[in-house]
């Protein structure tokens, strides 16, 4: 066994020991199914479990304030599990400290041909080319609205796949508009493999010209709602240092508020392309993108100046990986494929091991 396969497996026991044994059924049982099916409906599931007061409760750990945003604990939920914001009361109970749904898109669209979710069960990683299927930015507004209030939640906003790269700014502005009263913060989505081109809006003009049009937008959005919301930029693991540093300096000085790093890789780590789906087409996620993530973010770390909010996403299997991304600089955390390997348990364990890190090492910025 590799070693980011025991530490995996161990965390996975873990797991298993904290959870309910419902829930760690329920979690055994999902994984029989074909991935997509086991998403759509552990979704489905979990309002159930929380009804019936089988996960972890409400978010546990040491809580961190920033701009007005007080999070309960550092663990969050990646974008693309509760892509239209459902199942939100549920997952406020789970114990996470904040949620990110999406990504979201101005009009609803079915995203890629199935099958489009594969497990590298043997790596506890998935690969997917979903392509933002979702039901369309209004839909997901109308939800918020719903549940405002009871969890932190940011919403990622991406294009239509029919819209051009040259038009794009106009679907970020829509989305965020449309989202804009009813979330805590915001995430453009410029690195997801699985939309043709979308890559091309972390470099030169174009992501000039979107971080600009972000910035203008909340502007206006910031006078007509009384309030200002964060805006961050989720990247790509894939990101070159060069492309990283004028990525962040761009993000600077049009004050934008932060990076996520990172979304999925389209590179195959040794030993994956091998491996049963392990050379299907899309993003990979889980156990082996966690080297490629922390290298990413260790870069922006380097960069990024310390009132910004860096987050830190990817691969996130194990409380050493958790803390990993925190000594490296993340001030929060989120995970999405342990979710579905190691059911809620995870979120306790890696909420305590965030509570420890920050009680013993008090924050001190390396940054300028």
């Amino acid at each position: 066994m590799v070693p980011h396969q025991a530490v995996s497996m161990a965390g996975f026991a873990k797991g298993l020991h904290m959870l309910s044994p419902v829930v760690s059924l329920g979690t055994r049982i999902l994984r029989q199914l074909p991935a997509e099916n086991a998403h759509r409906l552990g979704l489905r599931l979990f309002p159930w479990a929380d009804k019936l007061r089988l996960l972890s409760g409400e978010a546990q750990g040491t809580a961190f304030s920033w701009q007005g945003l007080r999070f309960p604990n550092r663990i969050g939920l990646a974008a693309g599990y509760a892509k239209n914001g459902e199942a939100l009361a549920a997952l406020a109970g789970s114990g996470f400290g904040f949620v990110e749904v999406g990504t979201v898109t101005p009009r609803p669209q079915p995203g890629n041909p199935r099958p489009r979710l594969f497990r590298l069960s043997q790596h506890q990683a998935l690969v997917n080319r979903m392509g933002f299927n979702n039901k369309g930015v209004d839909y997901l507004a109308r939800q918020l609205k719903a549940h405002r209030g009871r969890l932190i939640t940011g919403v990622n906003i991406g294009k239509n796949a029919d819209t051009p790269i040259s038009q794009a700014t106009r679907d970020y502005i829509y989305c965020m508009q449309q989202a804009y009263p009813w979330c805590d913060y915001l995430v453009a989505n410029i690195s997801s493999p699985n939309t043709s081109n979308l890559r091309d809006l972390q470099l030169g003009e174009e992501r000039t010209r979107l971080f600009i049009a972000l910035a203008e937008a909340r502007k206006i959005l910031s006078n007509k709602h009384s309030r200002r919301v964060p805006i961050l930029i989720k990247i790509s693991p894939d990101t070159q240092k060069e492309e990283i540093n004028q990525l962040v300096e761009d993000l600077v000085d049009k004050e934008l508020d932060g990076i996520i790093a990172t979304n999925t890789t389209t590179q195959r780590p040794e030993g994956i392309a091998q491996s049963s789906n392990g050379a299907e087409p899309g993003g990979l996620s889980g156990a082996p993108l966690f080297s490629l993530a922390l290298e990413c973010l260790a870069r922006v770390a380097e960069q990024l100046p310390s009132d910004k909010l860096l987050i830190g996403s990817g691969g996130i299997a194990s409380t050493e990986n958790a803390l990993a991304f925190f000594k490296a600089g993340a001030k929060l955390v989120q995970i999405y494929t342990a979710l579905a390997y190691q059911g809620p348990g995870i979120i306790q364990q890696l909420a305590k091991a965030g509570e420890q890190h920050f009680a013993q090492q008090p924050e001190t910025s390396h940054r300028h």
